[in-house]
């Protein structure tokens, strides 16, 4: 609870029901404690806590002894009373305890958790509208309570609860009143109807509105189940967002997809001055976006005492190209220069010859010269500008990071020759991860969408999580409801550094819960248990994984202990197949 013990957002269920705090905190896939408060028939206050996770309900503590886990187990026949007695005897949870004696399979057990939990989080539909609610954001109460968190949907649990008690949402009526008589209820594409789990007459409502979408007062009156299940479900659609109304509006869970722009990187050149002196001018080195032109004086003579020095008080085009100072001319010689307004009508032309290095001089009369502008005392004479030739990023070649300078480029740079042998100074090495993910990005328009996520598939093997989550979710942008897409990109995820393993999980349990007959889920979830430190959890997934498909090399490689055999892949082509093909 937060220090100063004052709730995040609080009220009573007669104005906002239960179903309604569910679907907010699914939304806005909150981490919080929502206490629920009501008087017992002494008068005492019951405090019922539910904590989430993303969103999504983790662990529910009743105010009394409603759904206790021992009493399951006697109910299914799993244990004896005197069995059980002798466990609560015990230090430790009574799962733990009980499989450990070897009492109980594991399976069984999380089938009994599964049932309490919803058992108990369907009871809370139940609750009077009087029931005053407090949630308290950030704060998570039953951290050290209990087992660990649940992982089933929160779709699935929020039709389970409004399946029996949405009758008792004192939203339902006015929600179904304002569905008109000729506006028929068209399911949303993007409504994902598979995490609700339904069967039976349910289904059939569903798919009757999959293949004909019917307003809400015809499907009432058609023979497809009772009208109080219709109205049930109906109103549980609609508090998801699962019917396309024409407002806009996405299903409750499903974020919009922003599109990624993928853009080159353009590596500027460096100054560097042999001479240490005054700090540059605003506007002075490498951050001018205008070639300048350079005058062929002798390095070893002051500049000329009748040459001003050019302004650089002049404004930066905001749609120039982004030209480094002193940039190495193009290979054909010539560089365009944007004329320049003179300093003064009076001032001489100081414009270089071409032929020769000496400054011209002025025809006719010399005229007055201008006022002298004031500027800044130098320690020193301006010191010779000098051009260190940096490394070229390879845009158009994967395979290579930056290059350096090629012996052309270094006989038309203009340093001289003096200059030239002094050390420079080298350039900070651009960090490997971030040049391959720049060099993987600019090739993924080209290549196909099965290739990608083979190469994502690699990079995870390799944990090379910046680059894996780059393929996998490319490869999910471009087929969303993609299953092998979407593991891969939620399993990359849990590859980068500080991720929030317990958090992500819910992620692929989603996807798995979806696809139980997938060998890949199955194996990747085994993986990431296996991380989390649950090897029994671990070692179940890998054993079903390598049931369904005996060929999955992770999969055999987990349970029979042996090296699978690795085929010689075959050679890609295109940018990608050089980049990874080394």
């Amino acid at each position: 609870m937060p220090a100063d013990g004052q709730p995040t957002a609080e009220g009573q269920l007669e104005q906002t029901p239960f179903a309604h705090l569910v679907v907010y905190a699914m939304e806005r896939k909150l981490n919080g404690t929502l206490q629920l408060e009501e008087t017992s028939s002494s008068g005492e206050p019951r405090i019922h806590r539910l904590t989430f996770t993303r969103g999504a309900p983790a662990k529910i503590k009743p105010a009394d002894d409603f759904a206790r886990l021992g009493r399951l187990l006697t109910e299914e026949g799993l244990i004896e009373d005197n069995i059980l007695e002798g466990a609560l005897s015990m230090h430790g949870l009574l799962g733990d305890v009980l499989v450990m004696a070897g009492h109980v399979e594991p399976d069984a057990l999380e089938r009994v958790l599964e049932r309490q939990f919803r058992l108990r989080f369907v009871r809370l539909f139940t609750l009077d509208p009087s029931v005053k609610y407090r949630y308290f954001e950030g704060v998570d109460e039953l951290a050290d309570w209990g087992a660990e968190r649940s992982r089933i949907d929160p779709y699935e649990l929020l039709w389970s609860g409004l399946e029996r008690h949405a009758d008792k949402a004192s939203s339902m009526e006015p929600s179904l009143s304002a569905l008109t008589e000729d506006q028929p209820l068209i399911i949303h594409p993007k409504a994902p109807l598979d995490r609700l789990a339904l069967e039976g007459q349910v289904a059939d409502i569903v798919d009757l509105l999959l293949l004909e979408p019917t307003p809400f007062q015809e499907l009432c009156q058609l023979d497809v189940a009772p009208v109080e299940l219709v109205r049930r479900v109906v109103y549980a659609m609609l508090l998801l967002r699962c019917f396309d109304l024409g407002r806009g509006a996405l299903p409750v869970g499903i974020a919009p997809r922003v599109p990624t722009t993928l853009a080159r990187v353009q590596v500027k050149q460096a100054v560097q001055r042999l001479v240490a002196a005054a700090p540059d001018e605003v506007g002075d080195g490498e951050h001018r976006t205008r070639p300048r032109v350079r005058r062929k004086t002798d390095p070893r003579s002051d500049p000329h005492p009748d040459a001003e020095p050019p302004s650089t008080d002049e404004p930066i085009s905001s749609n120039a190209p982004a030209t480094p100072h002193d940039a190495a001319p193009p290979s054909s010689g010539e560089v365009e220069t944007p004329p320049r307004e003179p300093l003064s009508s009076s001032a001489p032309d100081t414009t270089k010859s071409p032929s020769t290095g000496d400054l011209p001089q002025a025809e006719g009369p010399p005229k007055p010269a201008p006022a002298p502008q004031p500027r800044k005392p130098a320690l020193t004479p301006p010191p010779k500008p000098m051009r260190i030739p940096m490394r070229k990023p390879a845009l158009q070649d994967a395979d290579k990071t930056l290059g350096s300078e090629t012996g052309a480029d270094a006989e038309r740079s203009p340093v001289p020759a003096a200059a030239k042998k002094v050390e420079p100074k080298k350039a900070a090495p651009e960090p490997e991860s971030d040049s391959a993910v720049r060099a993987v990005q600019s090739a993924i328009p080209g290549t196909p969408t099965p290739e990608l996520m083979s190469l994502a598939r690699a990079r995870i093997e390799q944990k090379d999580a910046a680059v894996a989550v780059v393929l996998a979710e490319a490869a999910l942008e471009r087929e969303p409801n993609l299953v092998d897409a979407r593991l891969l990109a939620a399993y990359a995820r849990t590859l980068v550094p500080h991720a929030d393993l317990k958090a992500l999980s819910l992620d692929i349990d989603d996807i798995v819960r979806a696809n139980e007959a997938f060998a890949e889920a199955r194996y990747y979830r085994g993986c990431l248990r296996k991380r989390l430190g649950d090897d029994a959890g671990a070692r179940r997934e890998f054993d079903k994984a390598y049931e369904l498909d005996p060929l999955h090399e992770g999969a055999r490689t987990e349970v029979k202990g042996e090296a699978a055999a690795v085929e010689a892949p075959a050679k890609r082509s295109g940018l990608l197949g050089r980049l990874f093909g080394r």
